[in-house]
C-alpha cells in the first residue's frame, strides 16, 4: 500500500508549475556521473531536469534505486525537480570525492523539503547547503536523520535546533557530524532517545548551546550504536554506561571529549555479547571515573576495531590479549596508555584474520601498537613492559623512519609528536583525520 499526501498537500504540488532548484553538480572533467543514491516520492512521480539539456529522468512513485546522470563536458549544472512537496526518502551521499573530488554536488537547502512527508534524510559530504531546521517541523513521521562531513564550501549556512525535532516520534536513527555552522541548540531530552537505535554526533564547532545527557537513554532496550566525539567546550555532557549498556549494543565510542561528567565502565557494554567496535580515547579526567578491562569483551565479536589510547589517570585499566583470542577486528590500537595492567601476546591474535587481510606488507608482524618511532613518540609503554614480548618483526617495521613506513595496509594508526598529535588512518590511497583530508608535514 502507498501512503497519500494530505489533501492540503496535494492541492498545492496541484498550484506548482516550473521546476524548483534542488542541487547543483559541479564537474572539473568531462563524462563525469552525478548520482541521486534514492530520491522517494510519495502520492506521485518526480521529473528530474539536470540542467544540461539532456532529456528529463522520470523518478517512480515508490522508487528506492538511485537515479543517475553523465555530464558530458566540464561545468556547472543547476538539477530542478518539479514537486519536492512528493518526497518522503531523499539520501544523497557523495562517498566517493568527500566533497572535494572532481564531480561535487551542492546548494541544497532545505527549504524546499519544508512541505514534504520527510521519512529518511540523509546528506553527506555535499558542498555550500543551506541546512535549517526550521524547516523539518513537520517531518514528524521521520525515522532517519543523517547529516555527515558538511562543513566544505564556503557559501553554507546550517542552523539546528533539537527543539524543531520534538514531534519525530517516530525517530531511530540520528547522526549529527562534521557541522561546523549555527549557532545550535542541541539537547539529547528533544531527541526521544528512548527509541533510539543509532546515536552519532561529533566534530561540531559551530558555537550555541550543547546538553548531552546519557539519562536521556535510560530504559532504551534497542539502542546499537553510541558515538560521541570532539563537542564544543562550555556545553554539558553527562555520559554513563550504566545508562545506554543494552543487550544489542553493537558500537560504542567516546573520543576528544571537553569537560564533562563521563562515567565508563565496561561492565555495563559487557552484557551485550555483540560488541563489534569500542573506543575510549582522549577523555578528560576530572569528576569522571574510567574502567576498562578486556574481560568485560571477551565474549564480543569485536569484528570492526578496538581503539583505547590517551586513557585518563587514575582509571582501573586492564588489558589482557588471552581475552582477545575470539576477536577478529580491522584494526587494533593500544597507545599512550596510562599505569594499569597490560599483556599483550600476538600468539593470541593469531584469530585476527581480517586484520592480516589488510596489511599485507606487515606479513606476521600485522599489528601495530604503542611503540618508539624515530621521534621518540608512542611512548607510553616502555621498556620493561609486558609489551616487549612483540614479535620481533612488528618492532622492525614500527620502529620504521616514517618515510619508509609501510603505506600498502588499508588502515594504519600512528600518532607522533612530528605529526601534531594527530591520529593518522591511510585508508584506499587516501590520508583522513576522522571524517577529513588532512595535511601532515612529512606526508604521512
Amino acid at each position: 500500500t502507498v501512503n497519500r499526501l494530505p489533501p492540503a498537500t496535494v492541492r498545492r504540488a496541484a498550484r506548482r508549475t516550473g521546476r524548483t532548484h534542488l542541487l547543483t553538480a559541479t564537474t572539473t572533467a568531462p563524462n563525469l556521473t552525478a548520482t541521486l543514491n534514492q530520491i522517494t516520492p510519495m502520492g506521485g512521480d518526480l521529473v528530474v531536469d539536470w540542467g544540461d539539456g539532456s532529456a528529463p529522468t522520470v523518478i517512480a512513485e515508490g522508487n528506492t534505486d538511485a537515479v543517475s546522470h553523465a555530464y558530458a563536458a566540464a561545468g556547472s549544472y543547476k538539477i530542478r525537480i518539479d514537486h519536492p512537496e512528493l518526497i518522503s526518502v531523499f539520501v544523497v551521499r557523495d562517498d566517493a570525492g568527500e566533497a572535494s573530488g572532481p564531480l561535487t554536488l551542492g546548494k541544497l537547502n532545505t527549504r524546499i523539503l519544508r512541505d514534504s512527508p520527510i521519512t529518511w534524510f540523509e546528506v553527506y559530504a555535499l558542498v555550500d547547503c543551506i541546512l535549517n531546521s526550521a524547516d523539518m517541523v513537520g517531518w514528524t513521521g521521520i525515522t532517519r536523520f543523517h547529516v555527515g562531513l558538511m562543513w566544505q564550501g564556503d557559501d553554507r549556512h546550517d542552523q539546528f535546533d533539537t527543539r524543531h525535532m520534538a514531534g519525530w516520534t517516530s525517530l531511530e536513527h540520528f547522526a549529527l557530524y562534521s557541522v561546523h555552522i549555527g549557532p545550535n541548540y542541541f539537547d539529547t531530552a528533544d531527541l526521544h532517545a528512548t527509541q533510539l537505535k543509532y546515536f552519532r554526533v561529533g566534530y561540531i564547532t559551530a558555537p550555541g548551546t550543547y546538553v548531552v545527557d546519557s539519562g536521556d537513554f535510560a530504559g532504551n532496550t534497542v539502542l546499537e550504536y553510541f558515538w560521541m566525539w570532539s563537542m564544543p567546550a562550555g556545553g554539558t555532557y553527562t555520559i554513563d554506561t550504566a545508562d545506554i549498556g543494552t543487550t544489542v549494543l553493537t558500537h560504542f565510542a567516546v573520543q576528544d571529549m571537553p569537560a564533562g561528567s563521563y562515567t565508563i565502565d565496561t561492565a555495563d557494554l559487557g552484557i551485550s555479547s555483540h560488541i563489534a567496535w569500542f573506543a575510549l580515547v582522549n577523555m578528560p579526567s576530572p569528576n569522571s571515573s574510567y574502567r576498562v578491562d578486556s574481560s568485560d569483551l571477551s565474549a564480543s565479536p569485536m569484528t570492526e576495531g578496538f581503539e583505547f589510547y590517551g586513557g585518563p589517570s587514575g582509571g582501573t585499566y586492564v588489558l589482557d590479549s588471552a581475552d582477545m583470542t575470539g576477536w577478529d577486528p580491522l584494526f587494533w590500537y593500544a597507545q599512550s596508555l596510562p599505569a594499569g595492567t597490560y599483556r599483550i601476546d600476538t600468539s593470541d591474535f593469531v584469530g585476527f584474520t581480517r586484520i592480516g587481510s589488510v596489511h599485507p606488507a606487515l606479513d606476521a608482524g600485522r599489528y601495530l601498537y604503542d611503540q618508539q618511532c624515530r621521534h621518540g613518540c608512542l611512548g607510553g609503554i616502555g621498556p620493561g613492559t609486558s609489551l616487549d614480548i612483540l614479535d620481533a618483526r612488528i618492532k622492525q617495521h614500527i620502529r620504521a623512519e616514517h618515510g619508509g613506513f609501510p603505506h600498502t595496509s588499508e588502515k594504519f594508526s600512528l600518532e607522533c609528536d612530528a605529526c601534531c598529535q594527530h591520529h593518522v588512518h591511510h585508508r584506499r590511497g587516501r590520508l583522513r583525520y576522522l571524517d577529513q583530508v588532512r595535511r601532515f608535514p612529512h606526508g604521512q
